[in-house]
């Protein structure tokens, strides 16, 4: 049986961030070890496929500080605007960066890119093991540990077990934390586009009668569209040949940035939200993906994350420098503490967002166009919205 103080169970982007930035923040003195049960390997990692990662302004100054940016920030196209408007009706507002006196309010980066930037970071910590592809069989608890049992018959010991291996996490399913599940009877479509335009670092939120459809700058001028539709129509819009898609795609959108000119490889996900019964348990804390899994409307997912992670890195290290018990229930119960308020209140806005967007109850559709309208008359409304987009945000 080895000894660790921290197992981290999950080595996607979430993981892979909390794996670093305490590898980093306790100056090496802390035993790690990342589980994963796919092959850690600069190819391929389902965790960081097609898709793009929405950063918002507080999420980069947070990987600023845990030297993480840098080497990545050479990827990202920052959004210096945001677009938003209801398909079909007069209701539209833009939030832009120089009115909120910053440079940027976000920024979109690949995730394959992500996952060549962390790796090499991953396996250079001398205090951190990677075991990967290996798979968690058995979880067990005392009073003073946390031990699980891999696959190849491996026995790990701790006293903090992090959860981090995404929506419906596996780990926590082992621990017996139940998962609620609500379904938005949607499929997000996924592709990157080129576009006749430039798109000037200008990210769209469009809201259709189907779902939203978000439009995000990307190098070469493309775009990464994000299109939810109703589950029904998913797998037929998935048949659609390129041609059709562009044209359907067009329509929908419109013609602000020119033609379509080429759509790259689809892919789809269902969207349903997930949200752990409790997200700490004895010697045991769920963060990220593992803890909630959010629509991706407004692109809050990961940022919320982020904030779970570096939140409790922070309490870690506190706890750790005092010689205290960094998997004991006070630490537990002060992280709970500060992350709750906020997983609440992005959790309800990105659900209310799907539900007011995505009904045609004509009241209802009166109602979003005139708070679009009164937002583009008076900026000041925009302040709490554009603030939680951006990230600044109590943790």
């Amino acid at each position: 049986m080895k000894s660790y103080d921290v197992i981290i169970v999950g080595g996607g982007i979430t993981g892979a961030t909390f794996a670093c930035a305490l590898a980093q923040r306790c100056q090496g003195k802390l035993q790690i070890a990342l589980i994963d049960s796919v092959a850690l390997s600069q190819e391929y990692h389902p965790s960081y496929d097609a898709r793009t990662l929405t950063l918002s302004a507080e999420s980069i100054l947070l990987l600023e500080q845990l030297n993480l940016w840098a080497g990545l920030d050479s990827h990202a196209t920052p959004i210096h605007s945001i677009h938003v408007s209801d398909r079909g009706y007069i209701g539209n507002t833009e939030f832009c960066a120089d009115d909120y006196d910053v440079s940027e309010l976000g920024a979109v980066v690949e995730l394959a890119d992500v996952h060549r930037h962390f790796l090499p970071r991953l396996l250079a910590y001398a205090n951190l093991d990677v075991l990967s592809p290996c798979e968690v069989v058995e979880v067990t608890r005392t009073l003073d540990a946390v031990s699980v049992t891999l696959i190849d018959g491996q026995c790990l010991t701790a006293s903090l077990l992090v959860c981090a291996d995404g929506s419906d996490s596996i780990s926590a399913k082992k621990l017996g934390i139940s998962t609620l599940q609500t379904d938005f009877q949607q499929t997000a479509l996924i592709a990157n586009i080129t576009l006749e335009k430039d798109h000037q670092c200008r990210a769209y939120e469009r809201f259709t009668q189907q779902g939203p459809l978000a439009l995000l700058p990307m190098s070469q001028n493309r775009c990464a569209v994000v299109w939810c539709v109703d589950r029904a129509q998913a797998n037929e819009m998935l048949a659609w040949s390129d041609s059709s898609f562009m044209t359907q795609l067009q329509r929908t959108f419109g013609w602000r940035l020119g033609a379509i000119t080429h759509v790259g490889k689809r892919a789809s996900y269902p969207l349903v939200m997930h949200q752990a019964s409790r997200f700490i348990s004895h010697r045991t804390v769920l963060v990220g993906n593992a803890a909630q899994t959010l629509h991706p409307i407004a692109g809050q997912g990961f940022n919320l994350g982020l904030r779970d992670v570096i939140s409790l890195v922070e309490e870690i290290e506190q706890t750790w420098s005092r010689e205290d018990d960094v998997g004991g229930m006070p630490i537990l119960i002060r992280y709970q503490a500060r992350r709750e308020s906020d997983k609440q209140a992005t959790t309800s806005l990105t659900s209310g967002l799907v539900s007011v967007f995505s009904t045609s109850f004509f009241p209802l559709v009166v109602a979003r166009n005139l708070g679009l309208l009164t937002m583009d008359m008076f900026p000041p409304i925009k302040r709490p919205l554009i603030k939680r987009t951006m990230g600044r945000i109590s943790r």
